[in-house]
Formats: structure tokens, sequence, C-alpha cells
């Protein structure tokens, strides 16, 4: 898990094992990591960071909010599947509008996970299929290109990035809301 990762960088002896699929929080270096199990993006804090009222439920905004979803709704097709994801991240993009206050210092959003089809139980790979993350992962792309065509004539482009969507590969690449792309850690 990320979080996991994450903790550890800072303190290679902090206990991250917990129970799978629960929230946690956990501090670590000064810092205070913490984890919210939201598959649908449709919990109380997820709602609250999509709102603006996160900061004032919780003490503080986030410095960094990292958001994924996508395969639970793939694998749950009666959650509304690819149609209810597509409003739910519709969400994300208007909630992180450059002209509103930001939701958090730095927002990465995760693009969607490709699947091993040929490692997912045969339930599984009835409903989570390539060409569907695909369509997903193009989706957020669009969000992106059309969120900065519509901000390239209001927000400078020297203001920071307001949203950020990392792509693997061998360069890694971070879409902005802003339209430029940076170059990740190599």
């Amino acid at each position: 898990m990320a979080v996991d990762a994450a903790v550890k960088h800072v303190d290679k002896k902090v206990e991250t094992v917990a129970e799978k699929h629960s929230d946690r929080t956990i501090k670590a270096g000064g810092i205070t990591f913490s984890f919210y199990w939201d598959p649908f993006l449709n919990g109380t804090r997820a709602g609250q960071l999509l709102d603006g009222t996160f900061s004032a439920k919780t003490g503080g905004q986030p410095t960094l909010a990292v958001i994924g979803s996508g395969i639970w709704y793939l694998r749950h097709p009666e959650s509304g599947g690819i149609s209810a994801w597509n409003r739910k991240m519709d969400a994300i993009f208007a909630a992180a509008n450059p002209s509103l206050a930001p939701i958090a210092d730095e927002l990465i959003l995760l693009p969607v996970e490709n699947a091993i089809e040929s490692r997912l139980s045969p339930e599984r790979a009835a409903t989570v299929h390539l060409d569907d993350i695909r369509i997903m992962n193009e989706g957020l792309d669009d969000r992106i290109r059309s969120a900065a065509s519509k901000a390239s004539g209001s927000v400078s482009k020297r203001q920071r990035p307001v949203l950020a969507i990392p792509r693997g590969g061998r360069d890694c690449r971070w879409s902005s809301l802003l339209g430029f792309d940076q170059q990740g850690p190599s």
C-alpha cells in the first residue's frame, strides 16, 4: 500500500500492519499520515475534502492529498460503474478549480490502475477489463486538457498546478490542471 511505503520512507521502524480495508492514522518523523479507505469516494472524509470542509472538521488542510479510485467501480457494477466514476471525477476536478480555495496544498489524482487480467479471479475478470481502464484513464486525460484550456486565460502559468496525475512508464510525467507537463523523478 502506498501509505505504508511513504511511512517506511520516513521511518523504517514504524509498524504499518493494519486490518485490510480500514482507515488508519500513523505518525512518523513528525508527520501524520492518514489513510481513509473509501474506494468509491463517497464517504465522509472524501465528501469533506471535495466540499472544502475537511480543514474545519479535522483541524487543518492536508499538505498532500492523494486520491485513487476506479477499479472498485468496475469490480462492483452495482455501484454505477464507469458512469458513477465519471461523476466522481467531475466532482474532483470541480473541487480542484484554481479559482476556488485549495482543498490541499498538493493534490494528486492517481490514474486507474491497470489490472493483470491473467491474474484476476474469474469473478473479477468478468467485470474488470483493460479496455474500460483505458477509457477511464483517457477520460482523466481529457479532463486535464479541458481544465487547462479553461484555466489558460484566467490563471498565470507560473502558478503551481492545482491537480497532478502521475503517469508511469519509462519517463514519469505529471499532467497538471494548468496544462503543462513536469518530468518526475527518473
